[in-house]
């Protein structure tokens, strides 16, 4: 790896650092026998493929630079747990406090429930890794466990805006961004559940609610969502804001707006089928290759989940078709930069603060991961479940992550004490199964069996 400047959407990144937890974890339910020894040299053998993940971050003539680190080590941790721990232990991997100051920014932490049945958890700083990122890093670690004698080479990384086609840079639609942002600062502030206590960044807790869905249900969902003309992500956040409706009883009409969390990976595959153009692709390396768009929706007693779940879904395409996904994080990391130039860094960081907590909730779908060549077994381990957790505090009080694998579908739903507390999640999270139940007006979700 060789030393390089950090991309705008990795200044972004850093930046809200200061101001909202920004680590998230992947998780990973693994049938079959390793030991210490096979796990370390698995570690070493996944940094090499891998530099970002114990790669360094320095100052270098003002601007911050991923750099190697000597050491080219990630740390690791066995504990020995029962099979629900990996909750408590995701919930303490994504505080705020977690990583030295010039150390690498990934760690794993191996859960044993017996001599053939663990946990792996990997935890990942944003500024080296995405979602996505951190399915196909976990992949190979497993992959490496397995047989430690596969070579798997070394995989470079770029910022994600060297990716860009040049028509959809932001430097060739400056107004087109600016006019984004103004609108966004002019916008009517989102209905939010109501506080319920507040703390400094240090002083806050993420938690986490997982729910499990069996492969009759989330074939069930899946079903009722292309039957009605929308995709599984619509229907879940369709669901979410109609369970945040139940659970903050509102008597108007509130607005909810949502942070949708996107792939560039797919993007970008998508405008090269459409444009016939070759450009350099992502492939899979680890780092921040992601960006979002944001939907708003009012909401009522009449509300209807398909209608609304349409709604969703047709504004995500409408937004990717219009190139807004190259607009928002990547234009912000430019100008963040700028304001701090400008403004300094505690202004620059109070106007990121106010902008970014205006959300209702945080929604980030990985879809199939299988599609993204991750197996169910290799060799004499088997993945039984696959899936991750974000900090969700850099968007608002409340989020969820969604994976689907092996044909189940993992909603882990995040939330921050003291800002809710854990009684308003379960009426949430209530009210949310309730609202995936009614979907299918032939048969009830419940009654196809859960988890």
């Amino acid at each position: 790896m060789d030393p390089r400047e950090l991309g705008g959407v990795e200044r972004m990144t850093l930046a809200l650092d200061r101001i909202s937890t920004v680590n998230f974890t992947t998780i990973a339910r693994v049938r079959g026998r390793f030991d210490d020894t096979q796990l370390r040299h698995a570690l070493d053998a996944l940094a090499r493929r891998h530099p970002t993940l114990t790669a360094r971050l320095c100052r270098r003539r003002g601007s911050w630079h991923l750099e190697p680190h000597a050491a080219r080590s990630i740390g690791s941790r066995c504990i020995d747990a029962d099979p629900e721990a990996w909750v408590e232990q995701a919930e303490a991997e994504t505080r705020h406090d977690l990583w030295p100051l010039d150390g690498p920014r990934a760690r794993c932490i191996w859960l044993r429930h017996g001599e053939a049945d663990s946990t792996l958890l990997l935890t990942f700083h944003h500024v080296i890794s995405d979602g996505k990122s951190g399915v196909l890093v976990m992949r190979d670690l497993i992959r490496l466990l397995a047989d430690s004698s596969i070579g798997l080479p070394e995989i470079p990384t770029a910022p994600l805006e060297s990716f860009f086609p040049l028509p959809y840079r932001p430097s060739q639609n400056l107004s087109k961004a600016f006019g984004l942002l103004m609108r966004d600062m002019r916008a009517i502030p989102a209905a939010q559940l109501p506080s319920e206590g507040s703390a400094p960044i240090e002083g806050r807790t993420q938690r986490l609610v997982p729910m499990r869905f069996t492969e009759v249900q989330t074939t069930a969902l899946r079903t009722q969502a292309r039957r009605e003309g929308y995709t599984m992500h619509g229907l879940l956040s369709a669901a979410m804001m109609l369970a945040l409706y139940d659970t903050g009883n509102w008597t108007d009409e509130p607005t909810m707006r949502l942070f949708h969390a996107l792939d560039f990976r797919v993007y970008l595959e998508q405008i090269r089928r459409r444009s016939g153009e070759d450009s350099s692709r992502i492939g899979e390396a680890s780092g921040v290759y992601a960006s979002y768009v944001d939907t708003e929706h009012r909401l009522s007693s009449d509300t209807e989940l398909h209608a609304l779940g349409r709604d969703v879904t047709g504004y995500i395409q409408s937004q990717k078709a219009d190139g807004i996904p190259f607009l928002t994080s990547p234009f912000s990391g430019g100008l963040i930069r700028w304001l701090r130039a400008l403004l300094g860094s505690k202004t620059t960081l109070r106007l990121c603060e106010s902008q970014l907590t205006r959300r209702s909730l945080a929604v980030t779908n990985l879809g199939l991961l299988e599609r993204l060549d991750v197996q169910e077994r290799y060799g004499g381990l088997e993945i039984e479940e696959l899936h991750f957790f974000a900090a969700v505090s850099v968007m608002g009080p409340l989020g969820a992550t969604a994976t689907t694998f092996r044909n189940r579908l993992q909603l882990n739903l995040g939330h921050v004490e003291p800002r809710l507390s854990g009684a308003t999640m379960e009426r949430f999270q209530h009210h949310l199964m309730r609202r995936l139940d009614a979907c299918d007006s032939s048969e009830s979700l419940l009654r196809r069996g859960s988890d």
